[in-house]
């Protein structure tokens, strides 16, 4: 007893039984409690009586502790003891609150925290000594008064109601017996702080008794809009009890004999026929059965049972007051009731709540409510019996009537939430909780039923293939249904239950089809360990999962999304961006990995692939907002897209730069006949795919360039792509122009630099795009360009050999010089043969270009040769050598033209038929001349 030193005995009796009973104050909630637990809901109930009871306990621990001495054990016991059991409530309330519950807790908690720390420091620098345990124990006793006075509301109700259903009876016989303990208490260790406020909660408990003593021995009739219900028929054993009705005067306003008949027979059994529901009640103690049938009005008749006492009769006859039996006839009532009257009656009932200006006053029940709270959680037991398959497969009339039950109990559960201590309110909150768990039911099992498509994309499958068949959707009838699901859980509140299920399954379903792809995530270190062409298949199969994801899964899981959360776009919205936020941010791992490696140029179109499907997910996630683009996940996730489409965008335009390096630093010396190099198809076919392939891809990227240097014009755009392609064809010009001097015969230079200028031209042509970024400007002075040095060659090839075909120097004393026609002759076969040896293996590619330059020598060697035999061949008539001079004729030159820049084989061809044919010349031209020298000297 050291430790527990009170001056006077009964304060420790007092303070020992005060802690006991206490305990069982504290003790008190656990079935809510367990309730919550069980449902996984607080069922509407609210935190604010724990958080302020944990208040008060603590404010109470604290006063005890500094006042010291023996006299506050007791109070620190049970205060400490106090503390931790609403710690608990308040914990249990906050796990399985609504989220909005949840942020009206914290508010709460955050409040009475701060007002605790702020007594309690306040006090301890402040106020010192004696003066500080009169300061806490006063705002203690402040505190104290408000919780007592809390059940004053309580009482009002009592007195305006003049009904006792809604006061917690044993709770305040707790409290009562509580306060007068620690009144004691405080008496006998004269702390008049503890005094206090527990003799007014002693007054205030002893008024709430006597009301629900008086008022219990009353009775209330209660109304409502009057409704017929069908007739139902109940047969009844009974011993030794009646049930008869209620003499007419003793209902007012009743012009109409009660039509229930009892007849009693043979063993005792009583046969009773009414007519419509419990629509008024009467609490009747002297009734030998409990059961009073009042008649309101013409065809109907209310019977209500009351006050069960022990039954009167035998075993063997049934009793009357078992639960089983009751709860028998009740469901046999409840499913005979007209749906259609009770739900006009119902929302009629909704409707005059609506109306009422002073939501002070808690309103009157009629029993309409509580029988059709009856018929749902009725409905509810029949459809949990239900184990196999969806139980809304085919909406009858009966699934139309419950869910439509569920929306009237949602809004009638709101109305009657503006108004205080509403009675059955907990009642309507419990079955709506079992409403929505068997939705809830529903909605996950019809969403596990998805038709999606199982089997694993090949690896050699295009993106075209994919289509709507491989988006994992539903039926059009559970589509309706899920609706219907969704739009009662949200009206009932459940809206974060309702998104999470959806979320949870939705989110699987989709996880499963990228699974399908195969696609396994590649790290940093193996981008840096991988050579570029075993990172191919991974990109391929990337690219194809996200357009898979952009085209098919994004847009169909939105199209089903909308539908379903239909009435609740703004929700939907929300919800479908934190389910593809996820696939999302994976996908997108893969290619910010990839542009970590320095930008190659020949890995450009894997890039621009990339970027594609990068440009349509963000496309995918900008058609899913229906909240232009307010919402902050939309923005996040729009902006996380954004900076990776930005980031591969730049790889791109530091591969064309890689391009133009490439281009500058090439000095391969190596010759190719004057044909295309290689350098200029590779460049020109490059820039070519990019274009024709990429066309948009590369707009937007070098839009996107642009914004990011601050230049907003839109020319500027387009010149800032053009300026890139005219620099590397520049680049390209001036190292083929390099290249041209490696070429010691000039005409092949000519030949070299008109191939590949050429074949520039010709490309851009080939592509709209191109041509219209560099312009016809540009087209006319490029071809200006092979103009030039297609007469440059011929200047500098043909001109010359055509020389020696003139007349200038052939005239030797007025007649022409055989001998100066033998040289020009031979020099002439000479130069003709060599030009022909050599040009024959050179290479014009481009057919068109190849064609005019060969009429174009023609019409340059052909005129002038023919001309030039014809006048002088007649001086070499009759010498036998005329072959040796007179080599071609016309035709074979214009031939011979015709075979050159077709490369070696052609040419070999083309020359060893054109010499094999002037063998067979010659051999015909002997074998004549010997004819005929034979008949000369008659031989012949």
């Amino acid at each position: 007893m050291g430790l527990i030193d009170v001056h006077h005995p009964l304060a420790l009796v007092f303070g020992i039984l005060g802690n006991i009973i206490s305990i069982g104050v504290y003790f008190a909630p656990i079935p809510t409690f367990i309730a919550i637990c069980k449902n996984k809901s607080t069922m509407g109930f609210q935190s604010l009586p724990y958080v302020v009871s944990l208040f008060s306990a603590l404010l109470w621990l604290y006063y005890a502790l500094i006042k010291g001495g023996g006299n506050t054990f007791l109070l620190i016991t049970i205060n400490a003891f106090g503390s931790l059991v609403e710690l608990v409530y308040v914990i249990i309330f906050i796990v399985y609150a609504t989220p909005s519950a949840k942020k009206q807790t914290f508010k709460v908690l955050s409040a009475t925290t701060t007002l605790c720390l702020a007594i309690s420091l306040g006090s301890y620098y402040f106020v010192h000594g004696s003066t500080r345990t009169l300061v806490v124990g006063w705002i203690g006793v402040g505190l104290s008064i408000c919780v007592f006075a809390a059940p004053l509301t309580i009482v009002c109700q009592v007195v305006k109601t003049k009904s006792v259903e809604f006061m917690p009876f044993p709770l305040s016989c707790l409290l009562t017996l509580c306060a007068m303990m620690w009144f004691a208490y405080g008496i006998f260790t004269k702390d008049l702080c503890v005094m206090v406020p527990n003799a007014l909660g002693f007054i205030l408990g002893l008024i709430q008794i006597a009301l629900y003593k008086y008022y219990k021995q009353k009775g209330k009739l209660i109304s409502f809009p009057e409704i017929k219900l069908p007739e139902h028929v109940i047969n009844i054993k009974a011993s030794n009890s009646e049930v008869y009705p209620v003499d007419s005067s003793r209902s007012s306003g009743s012009e109409m004999e009660a039509e229930d008949k009892t007849t009693e027979g043979a063993g005792g059994e009583v046969v009773e026929r009414y007519k419509g529901a419990v629509t008024a009640m009467a609490m009747v103690d002297d009734d030998p059965c409990g059961v009073e049938v009042v008649n309101v009005k013409p065809t109907i008749l209310i019977i209500r049972a009351r006050n069960r006492r022990k039954s009167r009769s035998n075993h063997n006859s049934p009793n009357l007051h078992d639960d089983d039996v009751l709860d028998t006839i009740d469901n046999e009532y409840l499913s005979n009731v007209d749906h259609a009257q009770i739900s006009t009656a119902i929302d009629s009932f909704i409707e005059e709540l609506s109306t009422v200006d002073d939501k002070t006053i808690s309103p009157v029940l009629p029993d309409t409510v509580d029988t059709f709270v009856k018929i749902i959680e009725l409905n509810i037991k029949t459809y949990n019996s239900i184990n196999s398959g969806i139980r809304f497969a085919n909406i009858t009339e009966e699934d139309e009537f419950f869910m439509d039950a569920i929306k009237r109990l949602s809004k009638l559960k709101i109305a009657l939430g503006e108004f205080p201590n509403t009675p059955s309110l907990n009642t309507i909150w419990r079955v709506l909780q079992l409403a929505i768990v068997l939705l809830e039911d529903e909605f996950r099992a019809i969403l596990l039923g998805s038709n999606a498509p199982s089997e694993t994309i090949t690896k050699g499958a295009e993106p075209e293939s994919y289509n709507q068949e491989d988006f994992p959707g539903y039926t059009k009838e559970n589509v309706i249904l899920m609706n219907k699901i969704v739009t009662l859980m949200i009206l009932a509140g459940y809206q974060y239950e309702c998104c999470q299920s959806y979320s949870e399954i939705r989110k699987d379903e989709l996880d499963d089809q990228i699974k399908r792809f195969e696609f396994d995530k590649v790290s940093i270190e193996d981008v840096h360990k991988s050579k570029w062409v075993s990172l191919e298949p991974d990109i391929t199969r990337w690219v194809k999962l996200a357009n898979h994801c952009s085209h098919v899964l994004f847009v169909e899981e939105r199209k089903l999304g909308e539908t379903i959360f239909s009435n609740h776009l703004t929700v939907f919205t929300s919800l479908f961006i934190n389910l593809i936020r996820g696939i999302t941010t994976s996908l997108l791992e893969f290619p910010t990995t990839l542009a970590i490696e320095k930008p190659k140029a020949k890995r450009l179109f894997k890039f621009l692939e990339i970027h594609e499907s990068i440009r349509d997910l963000s496309i995918a996630v900008k058609e899913s907002n229906s909240c232009d683009g307010k919402l902050e996940e939309y923005c996040n996730l729009k902006s996380e897209i954004s900076i990776v489409g930005d980031t591969i965008g730049e790889v791109v335009i530091n591969m064309f730069n890689d391009l133009k390096q490439t281009i500058s630093n090439d000095t391969n010396k190596t010759t190719v006949q004057g044909a295309v190099h290689p350098l200029t198809r590779y460049v020109m076919g490059y820039i070519k795919c990019a274009f024709n392939d990429y066309e948009n891809t590369l707009k937007h990227i070098f839009e996107q360039h642009v914004r990011l240097e601050n230049k907003t014009s839109s020319d500027m755009e387009n010149s800032y792509l053009s300026q890139h392609l005219l620099d590397m064809i520049e680049l390209l010009d001036a190292n083929l122009e390099t290249k041209s001097t490696y070429y010691k015969d000039p005409s092949l230079r000519y030949i070299f630099l008109m191939n590949n200028n050429r074949f520039i031209l010709q490309t851009v042509k080939q592509s709209n795009e191109m041509r219209q970024l560099m312009g016809d400007n540009w087209c006319r002075r490029k071809s200006s360009d092979v103009r030039n040095y297609h007469k440059s060659y011929q200047r500098e090839t043909w001109t010359k050999l055509i020389q020696w075909l003139t007349q200038e120097g052939i005239q030797v004393n007025g007649k022409p010089s055989r001998h100066i026609l033998k040289d020009r002759f031979k020099t002439f076969n000479t130069m003709f043969d060599e030009i022909h040896k050599t040009q024959s293996t050179w290479v014009v590619s481009d057919q068109q270009l190849l064609s005019e330059m060969r009429v174009s020598i023609i019409a340059v060697v052909s005129p002038a040769y023919r001309s030039f035999i014809g006048r002088y061949k007649p001086q070499f008539e009759g010498s036998k050598s005329i072959d040796r001079y007179i080599k071609y004729q016309p035709e074979d030159i214009e031939s011979l033209i015709e075979s050159l820049f077709e490369g070696t084989e052609k040419v070999e061809t083309q020359l060893n038929a054109i010499q094999a044919l002037s063998t067979v010349k010659q051999t015909t031209g002997a074998f004549k001349s010997l004819l005929k020298t034979y008949k000369n000297v008659g031989l012949m």
